[in-house]
C-alpha cells in the first residue's frame, strides 16, 4: 500500500484524473445480478391460438315421411317409417316430433309364423313384374325386392320376412287408425339384384308409371331417398278411377301432407318406390287392401 501511495504522489494532477475515470468505467461495466432490475430476466409471451377445442352440435331427431328398407335375399325385409335397421333388427328413433312418417314401429327378420303373416286381402291381383317378392321393370333397369312397412299402431300383412309375398302377388292389407303418427304401405327397392342383401340407389330421370288396385283417397306414391328424405305424390280421383298413374317428377314433393315442398329434381339418388297408406286425425280409422301390378319408368 505504501509503494502504491508513493506512486500516486509522483503522478501529475492530469494523470490522477485519467486514472479516476478508468476506475469509474470498470465499476459500471459489471453484469447485473438476477433480480436487481437487469435485463437478464426472460420475457414471457402470452400466446394465443385455437386451442384445439371442439364444439359438438346437438343432434335433432327428425322422423321421415316414409322410410327405407333393408332387405335380405329372397325378400326378408326390415322396413319402417323412419330409422333404418339391419335385417332382423327393429330400430326405433328415441326422440323427435313425428312428422308425416310418424313414430316408427317395425319388425324384421326371417320368415316365421310371427314375422310373416300371409296376405289376407281379397284383391289378390297378379303383378306383371313381381315373382316371389322380387320385381324387375320391363322397360327399364329397376329391380329389387318388395317389402311392407308400418309405423305407429297400424297393422300390415304380409309380414316382413323371407318369402312373405306369394307367387306374383305384390299385395298388402291392414288397418290404419285415425292418427297422423301411424301408417303402413308397400315398398320396392329399385337398385338391388336378386339374392343381394344390400341395395344401391339410382336417380330417376323419367316420370314414374304405377298400375295398382285398391288405392283409395289419401294414399300416395313416394320416392324414398333415405330414412329422412322422401318425395311424395297423392293419388288423384282420376288416378284411382283409372287404376294407373303416370307421375311427372316435379309432382313428387318433399311436403308429403300438402302440395308444397321441394320437387324431385331427377338427380337425387332414390332407393325405393313406395305406396303409402298414411293415417290422419282429420279422417277415420280405415282398412286397406292394395296390390301393385306394375311400376315402370314413364
Amino acid at each position: 500500500m505504501t509503494a502504491l501511495a508513493n506512486t500516486f504522489r509522483r503522478l501529475s494532477p492530469a494523470q490522477l484524473s485519467a486514472l479516476a475515470l478508468l476506475f469509474a468505467a470498470c465499476a459500471t461495466a459489471q453484469d447485473p445480478t438476477p433480480g436487481d432490475g437487469g435485463d437478464d430476466t426472460p420475457t414471457t409471451h402470452a400466446g394465443s391460438g385455437s386451442g384445439g377445442s371442439s364444439t359438438a352440435t346437438a343432434g335433432t331427431s327428425s322422423l321421415p315421411t316414409a322410410g327405407t328398407a333393408v332387405v335380405q335375399p329372397g325378400g326378408g325385409t326390415h322396413s319402417n317409417g323412419g330409422a333404418v335397421g339391419t335385417s332382423g333388427t327393429s330400430t326405433t328413433p328415441a326422440a323427435g316430433t313425428a312428422s308425416a312418417g310418424g313414430t316408427v314401429a317395425a319388425t324384421g327378420g326371417t320368415a316365421s309364423s310371427s314375422t310373416c303373416p300371409q296376405y289376407a286381402g281379397t284383391l289378390a291381383k297378379d303383378s306383371t313384374i313381381f315373382t316371389a317378392g322380387f320385381g324387375k321393370s320391363t322397360t327399364g333397369t329397376w329391380s329389387g325386392y318388395g317389402y311392407t312397412y308400418k309405423y305407429g299402431t297400424a297393422t300390415v300383412a304380409p309380414g316382413m320376412g323371407t318369402a312373405c309375398f306369394a307367387a306374383a302377388k305384390f299385395c298388402a292389407n291392414g288397418t290404419v287408425p285415425a292418427d297422423d303418427k301411424s301408417g303402413a304401405g308397400l315398398g320396392w327397392n329399385i337398385a338391388q339384384i336378386m339374392n343381394a342383401s344390400t341395395m344401391s340407389k339410382v336417380a330417376i330421370a323419367t316420370p314414374v308409371t304405377i298400375k295398382f288396385a285398391g288405392i283409395t283417397t289419401g294414399m300416395r306414391a313416394q320416392l324414398s331417398a333415405s330414412a329422412t328424405v322422401s318425395y311424395c305424390y297423392t293419388f288423384t280421383d282420376a288416378d284411382i278411377t283409372a287404376g294407373t298413374a303416370t307421375i311427372p317428377l316435379a309432382s313428387f314433393k318433399t311436403e308429403c301432407w300438402g302440395t308444397t315442398g321441394t320437387a324431385y329434381d331427377g338427380v337425387v339418388p332414390i332407393e325405393a318406390i313406395q305406396i303409402a297408406v298414411p293415417g290422419s286425425t282429420a279422417g277415420a280409422a280405415k282398412t286397406f287392401d292394395i296390390c301393385v301390378l306394375d311400376v315402370e319408368p314413364g
